[in-house]
């Protein structure tokens, strides 16, 4: 029998049940998930959960939630001999709201469901839900820099998701996901380390250390996660030259801009190390998140970098 939208409390229970140190509660609840497991309904239960944000939501059992929905998309989405798969109506009804409700206080939980979408964009991408990439690509102009960088956050991990497909099909694919995403992502991320930058220059104007806004602190940790999806879409949506004996322009006109981050930040770091504790980790972090990738690009496109980076460092 399926489950339905009256039965979200009594799952709720059972999940609350489940995380009770007396055994005697925990392991009949247990028992009583995974016996639900097998029915329709049971991941819109889940997710309806996780979504029930306020004072009446324990956030052990929204975690939960995630992690069991999580697990149940692995086992169940696709037609299995050993589980049932979840059929087509709730799938399309799960794929809506989790784009819908990407915006997630809890770090834990909001970790969660950036794996579980990327699973599903792994399993559905492109015939089940070919507008992903779009709808992820729209939300990220949002003017809200905390549901953007949750977003960035879900960009990457589905991108890199993704790239595990080997297949030439799926290659292609992800070649073209890479040309539609490539020029606003690398503008977003120039535009992000001119803030960057900025911030790091009022913060060295003081010789005391200075609380930063939210959204500053946000905006540079979008800004390390953009290029983690420079990084992929690179790396996983062009061929190397090794194979091709091709050029990659992108490669051509990122790394320069990436080490001119690098040599911008750097004066920085002694004057942070002396009297700013967290600007100084921010910027250590920077240079070493910025120098990994122009290491494994080096690597993408080795016969035209190594002379740029050799003669780069020398002067």
């Amino acid at each position: 029998m399926a489950l339905s939208a009256g039965d979200v409390q009594f799952i709720y229970s059972v999940l609350a049940n489940s995380l009770s140190a007396d055994a005697a509660t925990r392991q009949p609840a247990e028992a009583l998930l995974a016996q639900c497991e097998a029915r329709q309904g049971f991941c819109s239960c889940l997710l309806a959960i996780i979504t029930s944000r306020g004072e009446e939501s324990d956030d052990d059992v929204r975690l939960l939630a995630a992690v069991h929905l999580k697990n149940c998309v692995t086992r169940c989405w696709r037609n299995s001999v050993d589980s049932p798969a979840i059929d087509n109506e709730e799938k399309v009804y799960i794929r809506k709201s989790l784009l819908l409700n990407m915006r997630e206080e809890n770090g834990k939980i909001a970790l969660q469901l950036a794996a579980l979408i990327a699973r599903i964009v792994y399993f559905d991408y492109p015939k089940e839900w070919s507008d992903v990439f779009s709808v992820l690509a729209q939300q990220l102009q949002t003017s809200d820099v905390f549901t953007s960088y949750q977003v960035s956050t879900v960009l990457f991990r589905s991108l890199k998701k993704l790239s595990k497909k080997r297949l030439a099909f799926d290659q292609r694919n992800y070649s073209e996901i890479t040309v539609y995403l490539f020029d606003y992502i690398w503008n977003l991320w120039k535009s992000n380390a001119q803030i960057v930058l900025q911030n790091f220059s009022v913060l060295s104007q003081h010789n005391s250390s200075l609380d930063q806004s939210n959204d500053l602190l946000l905006i540079y940790e979008r800004w390390l996660v953009c290029l983690k999806i420079i990084r992929e879409l690179i790396c996983s949506g062009y061929a190397s030259d090794s194979t091709t004996m091709q050029e990659v322009c992108q490669i051509k006109e990122v790394c320069p801009v990436l080490l001119g981050a690098i040599q911008s930040i750097l004066p920085y770091y002694p004057f942070f190390k002396e009297r700013q504790a967290k600007p100084w980790s921010h910027a250590k972090r920077a240079c070493i998140k910025l120098m990994k990738v122009l290491i494994i690009l080096q690597d993408k496109q080795i016969h035209l970098l190594r002379n740029f980076l050799s003669s780069a460092w020398f002067w």
